[in-house]
């Protein structure tokens, strides 16, 4: 049943009616990712309406029909999760939230045998570090004043539409040498090699998976420029105008085939 802190207005209301009779910021929200699913709240809307009184989130998976304490993105059916997790992390990115993330799992680590546990325990650390870092990505950009991508694939684009505008690259650069003078996204693609002419306070984000990789060969050629990886898993906003641009090269080829069979 939702409570008197699941309208986050009148939550926040009350958060700012206790650091006025305070007088100081003392007081802030701390919000259960399960009971929130569990109530059915849009986590997008219920993290924008606390902003920046938003100060801890316990990150917990559930069914959505049950209370449980459960590893993030282990609650799922037909593959799909059943937590929104995309919205919660957009609304986090959104408010610029800075604040602790904790993990609470106990029913997933009673489940295991205590023979698999530091195994599992590996496997939390990773997810809540993947988490900390998804809901950073944009604290990342802003922390750096020049940069320049590494890859000039989809990541690339992703980057472009959601974030070229505010955090413009001077470049992008990509291995395949058949790319190099190309303009993707209105970006020029460049041999590896320039990299060696940025100013050290230039930040190189890697926008391709194989971020190990490419993160080695960035250290064998001796760059001294600080290095992040940029992730598109959970943007702001999704664009399919490449696959409106597929779907249209596909249409045009049937209408080829249709002509050419009669």
């Amino acid at each position: 049943m939702r409570g008197f802190c699941s309208d986050e207005n009148e939550a926040a209301a009350f958060i700012d009616a206790l650091n006025e009779a305070a007088g100081e910021e003392r007081f802030g929200f701390c919000m259960d990712v399960g009971a929130a699913s569990l109530c059915g709240q849009n986590l997008h809307d219920f993290v924008l309406g606390f902003g920046h009184r938003l100060k801890a989130v316990i990150l917990s998976d559930s069914d959505g029909s049950s209370a449980a304490a459960l590893l993030p993105f282990t609650a799922a059916r037909q593959g799909q999760s059943l937590t929104d997790w995309l919205n919660l992390i957009r609304g986090l990115r959104a408010v610029q939230f800075d604040g602790l993330l904790v993990l609470e799992f106990s029913n997933t680590a009673s489940a295991f045998s205590p023979l698999l546990r530091p195994e599992l325990l590996a496997l939390a650390k990773a997810t809540g570090e993947f988490i900390g870092w998804q809901v950073g990505m944009e604290a990342l950009l802003r922390k750096y004043a020049s940069r320049v991508l590494f890859g000039a694939g989809n990541m690339c684009r992703a980057y472009m539409k959601c974030y070229g505008d505010e955090f413009p690259p001077l470049f992008t650069c990509d291995n395949n040498p058949s790319r190099w003078g190309e303009s993707f996204c209105g970006l020029t693609v460049e041999p590896p090699e320039r990299l060696r002419e940025l100013s050290p306070e230039t930040v190189i984000f890697i926008c391709n998976v194989y971020y190990r990789e490419i993160d080695e060969q960035i250290k064998n050629m001796g760059l001294s420029n600080p290095v992040e990886y940029f992730n598109d898993e959970y943007m702001p906003s999704f664009y399919f105008d490449r696959l409106e641009e597929q779907e249209g090269k596909d249409a045009e080829a049937r209408r080829t085939d249709t002509k050419r069979n009669s």
